[in-house]
């Protein structure tokens, strides 16, 4: 898997990042960890399996692993962002392993607990690969206070639940769709490579991402281009090209689709 690949189904090195001063991810992103942004002020747009929900003050999104999401934000949003895998919430792990939130987005105004533990850790910097905010105890401490947040937002949340084979399924499809999104690759290809049913592929991306196939690829690709766009000096239509679509007409309908604005927009957007 390349470097830029990983930006789109990644397995971190770390098992436990915090964010107090970062930009959240505006390209369409999945992976296995979940996320959990308590809104400290403001307010984001968020997607997540091509559904709209509006953050406001004192709001915790709970994103799930494997979830498409995206988000959209402004100069006044202020949050926490942790990013974490199953393990952290043992009490909890099998409901996040077989489950998916209907509803990812718990109001948390009247929770002391959840409140208390933000309070707590606001003050503190980032703490991931690269960044260290000088306490050594801080993994343990942010542990616990994740922990407490927890428990008292998913109570709040309601589930459906996703089998044990669905997981293995979603794994597998997420890793071939990230190695081969530039290829020329469509559902029934992807059926034969990974020895899995068409029903059972379709019936996997509406159910658990919200999304059909070819919007999934799309969303690949045009999430890479977005780096390619920024940071190479590719012409568009070659960029069109390496990213996996067949003519440019498709490329520029597909882009503006997604990021409602022109190939051509973005580049020189600042």
């Amino acid at each position: 898997m390349t470097d830029n690949v990983k930006e789109y189904y990644e397995q971190k090195k770390y098992k436990l990042e915090f964010f107090t001063r970062t930009v959240l991810s505006p390209k369409p992103n999945i992976h296995p960890e979940l996320e959990l942004i308590f809104m400290l002020d403001g307010d984001i747009d968020v997607y997540i399996n091509n559904r709209k929900f509006k953050a406001k003050k004192n709001d915790a999104v709970l994103v799930f692993p494997n979830q498409l999401h995206y988000y959209e934000q402004n100069e006044s949003s202020k949050y926490l962002l942790m990013i974490f895998y199953n393990d952290i919430v043992p009490y909890a792990k099998k409901t996040l392993l077989y489950s998916a939130p209907i509803s990812n987005i718990v109001n948390c105004e009247n929770m002391d607990n959840v409140l208390f533990a933000v309070s707590q850790l606001r003050h503190y910097g980032n703490y991931s690969k690269g960044f260290e905010n000088g306490d050594p105890s801080f993994p343990l401490l942010l542990t616990g206070y994740l922990n407490i947040m927890l428990h008292d937002i998913m109570p709040q949340m309601k589930f459906t639940d996703i089998s044990e084979l669905d997981n293995k399924i979603t794994y597998r499809l997420l890793q071939y769709c990230t190695q081969h999104f530039e290829e020329n690759i469509s559902m029934q290809s992807v059926c034969e490579a990974c020895g899995f049913s068409y029903y059972q592929v379709s019936r996997l991306f509406s159910k658990t991402f919200g999304i059909n196939f070819s919007g999934y690829i799309n969303n690949l690709r045009i999430s890479k281009a977005c780096i390619l766009l920024r940071e190479s000096s590719m012409s568009i239509n070659d960029i069109a090209y390496s990213v996996g679509f067949d003519t440019i007409r498709n490329f520029n309908r597909v882009f503006l689709n997604i990021m409602q604005m022109t190939p051509s927009e973005y580049k020189n957007k600042k």
